[in-house]
């Protein structure tokens, strides 16, 4: 189990919580596949660097990296971040559910917790 294993389930049950009609998902990519650990990640359509969290909400998609305080981004995850901003797609990284709620207020994202 890596660190970031239990932010992500609170983000994920977070996002679930305030968004209505929210479809999250998560995108396995360090998940490890086989005894040989990442090296048997080389399943035709993983991307290196995609972002832990995806998710679809009022016609738009978001993507969340999530990472720990001390936590770094590779340098996939740096390219594929900049080639899915290229495309409009916004993306975040973020290590708790209050940087969630700064990302999702920056994309214009209105909570239920934010309307109540």
């Amino acid at each position: 189990m890596r660190v970031e294993d239990g932010i992500q389930r609170s983000i994920v049950d977070y996002l679930e919580a305030v968004l209505a009609g929210v479809f999250v998902f998560a995108i396995p990519n360090a998940a490890i596949r086989n005894l040989g650990g990442r090296a048997g990640n080389a399943i035709p359509g993983l991307r290196k660097g995609m972002p832990d969290i995806g998710f679809l909400w009022n016609h738009g998609t978001f993507f969340l990296e999530v990472k720990t305080e001390t936590g770094r981004l590779s340098a996939d995850q740096i390219d594929c971040h900049v080639e899915l901003r290229a495309r409009g797609y916004p993306v975040a990284t973020v290590c708790s559910i209050d940087e969630v709620r700064i990302a999702l207020g920056l994309w214009g994202v209105i909570t239920r917790e934010a309307a109540a």
